[in-house]
């Protein structure tokens, strides 16, 4: 049996739907000095949220860049977290225990993200180690009735990206092409005001992301990667061949 989508309205305030059109086409907002310490209050939760020896995952996104310059620069509307397929089943199981639930986002209004008219479902590390291509996967908190929480001061959800191991290789985002495992792999770490440690996605990594796209953000953000001296001449060209043969 097909489930449809349910019709869960998720953050219906004037300020997230803003915020979703900001993203997508204004010009890149500087971070405020309130904005720095929310994101490094966010960090220092989902650093409790996920400890190193419970699962591993990565930090990615522009968050994660913002982490290997050691400052926040632009302001950010997301948090992006990264995980490896065979580690879903004890990273779900963690979010349980601190009210947090997987979700899939309607891949169809992705315009109209965290607004009154997107629409979520449930979904699980069942579904998602099935094969099934995910996406927009989100894992959300909920009340004790397994309800959106909307009302939470810090980190009320942040995106899921699911990778694949192989021997030379990571499938990215559920498999949708390969990236060079020794271009995936990081040893860089984010520490929190708190000593906690993230594990942070390697630069190489971050930039693919940024090449794939074309809104303000990701142009910013390829920039301060190319003027902070993060990614080598060499390094670069094998990321841009790697988009030739992904596109």
């Amino acid at each position: 049996m097909r489930l449809g989508w349910r019709k869960t309205f998720i953050a219906p305030t004037p300020k997230a739907r803003r915020a979703a059109m900001r993203r997508r086409y204004n010009d890149v907002d500087l971070a405020a000095p309130e904005d720095i310490r929310r994101y490094r209050d966010e960090l220092e939760l989902l650093a409790d949220l996920l400890p190193e020896s419970c699962v591993n995952w990565y930090l990615e996104g522009g968050m994660a860049l913002a982490a290997h310059l050691g400052q926040f620069k632009r302001k950010h509307s997301d948090v992006d977290v990264g995980v490896f397929v065979h580690d879903v089943k004890t990273f779900e199981e963690r979010l349980a225990e601190r009210n947090y639930r997987l979700f899939l986002r309607n891949p169809r209004l992705q315009i109209l993200e965290y607004t009154r008219f997107d629409v979520v479902r449930v979904t699980s590390a069942e579904i998602i180690r099935s094969g099934k291509r995910v996406k927009r996967l989100t894992a959300i908190q909920v009340d004790d009735r397994g309800r959106i929480k909307w009302n939470a001061d810090l980190l009320p959800r942040f995106d899921v990206h699911v990778h694949h191991e192989g021997p030379d290789v990571v499938y990215v985002t559920h498999r949708r092409f390969e990236f060079p495992a020794d271009l995936f792999q990081s040893a860089s770490v984010y520490e929190t005001p708190q000593l906690r440690k993230i594990q942070l996605a390697s630069i190489p990594f971050i930039y693919y992301f940024k090449l794939i796209g074309n809104r303000p953000t990701q142009r910013y953000d390829r920039q301060l990667i190319e003027q902070s001296g993060l990614i080598s001449a060499s390094t670069k060209e094998r990321v841009e061949q790697i988009l030739g043969r992904a596109s």
